[in-house]
């Protein structure tokens, strides 16, 4: 890996439903063509997802174990 290299981090706020209720979570990636294939979700970098904390939006929590399915919901989007 080049230590040069800058890679760039975005990050989206992502709500879904499910049985009714909403869910929102905050997804962050990087994406730059010098970083290597993701071979999960064929992107070049990283993938981290974050539940939003329910009282302040501007902040994250660890997933629940719950979570998980809907994360990998929101993925394959």
């Amino acid at each position: 890996m080049n230590p040069a290299l800058q890679s760039y981090v975005h990050d989206i706020l992502v709500s879904c439903t499910d049985n009714r209720r909403k869910h929102r979570f905050r997804v962050f990636f990087k994406r730059h063509s010098s970083l290597p294939v993701n071979p999960n979700f064929n992107i070049q970098g990283d993938i981290v997802i974050m539940r939003v904390a329910v009282n302040n939006s501007d902040s994250v929590v660890n997933l629940r174990s719950r979570d998980t399915r809907l994360a990998d919901r929101l993925l394959r989007r």
